[in-house]
Order: C-alpha cells, then structure tokens, then sequence
C-alpha cells in the first residue's frame, strides 16, 4: 500500500500518480468553526453542483444560497470556510486538470459499506463529525470485498482501522486497486459535515447512465 502524507499542499501535488492509493494533507483545525458547524448540523442538507475554478467562491456561495439561513451566513467564520472550500476546489482542479469540479456537501452519509470509488480519484474532507473510515491492504481482505462479503469479513483486523482526521485534505484513488473505505458508525448514525469532489464529468456520467438504464 501506498500512502503519502504532508503538511505541504506544494508536495500533495507533487505526489499525484497511480501508485499512491491515498494521499493526505494534514491540516490545522481553524477556531471558530465548531460554533458555525453546530448550528449547521441541526438541519440536514444535501448541496450538488458544480463549482468553476474561475469563479469558485461566487459558484459556492449560489449553490449554498437556499440550504444555509442568512443568519449563520453572518458568521463570522462563514466567508472564511466558503474560502476554503474554494481554494480546495482549485487545488483539485489543478490536480484533476479541469476547469471545474463536481461540488457535494453534505450533513448525511450513508456508505456502509467498504467500498472503491469508481472514479479515478476523490477528494473528500470531513469538516464536523467523524472522518472517513478506511483499511490498509494488510488489514484487508480484498477477495471477501470482491466476493461481495459484509464488513466483518472484508475487515481482517479492527485493530488497523483508520479514521480521517476533521479538516485534514484526503484524495482517494478508485479503481481495481483503490483504497478501501467506509462511512463510520457514528458518522452514520448522527449529522456530520463532509465536502466530495469529483471531476466534472462525474455527474453527467451518472446521469447519463440513468437515462440510458430507463
């Protein structure tokens, strides 16, 4: 397994080849953000769309426009997190060498399941809640997972069970020799906050795929 972890976004980008199963950029945890996150977290919302590199925080800021009240856009933390979110739709976009990037935020994750993403590669980052659950190889039993075998058998060791941490930057590579992963048992079972990117042909593909399947 391969794992590249920094605290230099210079070198994430760096480190972006086929081999590299995660890669991870360890971030410090902003003040300010729990007392903005609480208050978001008592309602759920499910924001889709797609976010420009050009334009990313105005493409930000309409998407959110109708899920979030206008009191907590008065935050004063607010501006500062639709910052960041757009800054890291950039950096993937610069990665993923698009213009744009599929755009997912949400309060609700359902992935039960270990799983490969069946993408290239995604970005995910965890702003409230618990991170994102995943296994090394070693751990792993990939011909369980293959065989479509519930979670006690694909996980090998509980012990080596992984979390992300809140804010840190994960890209997961997909495919046959993606990493193994999961929404984690209280992620799932309370309200969390968690940002996915994709390329941005990911939802035309899906839809595209639903319209043929009719």
């Amino acid at each position: 397994m391969n794992i590249f972890k920094t605290t230099d976004i210079k070198e994430l980008l760096k480190h972006q080849s086929e081999s590299v199963q995660l890669s991870v950029l360890n971030r410090d945890k902003p003040v300010g953000a729990n007392k903005l996150f609480k208050k978001l977290m008592q309602k759920n919302f499910r924001v889709i769309g797609i976010v420009s590199k050009e334009n990313s925080i105005k493409d930000i800021e309409s998407l959110l426009e109708k899920d979030i009240p206008d009191n907590l856009k008065k935050d004063t933390f607010y501006q500062s997190w639709i910052s960041d979110m757009a800054q890291i739709c950039e950096l993937f976009s610069t990665i993923t060498k698009s213009k744009a990037v599929d755009f997912c935020l949400s309060t609700v994750r359902g992935c039960r399941r270990y799983h490969i993403d069946h993408v290239p590669m995604r970005l995910l980052v965890t702003y409230a809640g618990k991170g994102t659950e995943w296994i090394p190889d070693e751990a792993a039993d990939r011909k369980s997972f293959e065989n479509g075998a519930p979670n006690e058998k694909i996980l090998k060791d509980p012990l080596q069970r992984k979390f992300m941490e809140t804010w840190d930057i994960a890209i997961f590579r997909g495919g046959s020799q993606g990493l193994l992963h999961r929404t984690p048992d209280a992620a799932l079972n309370e309200s969390s906050i968690l940002l996915r990117l994709d390329h941005e042909y990911f939802w035309d593909k899906i839809i595209k795929q639903s319209k043929n399947s009719v």
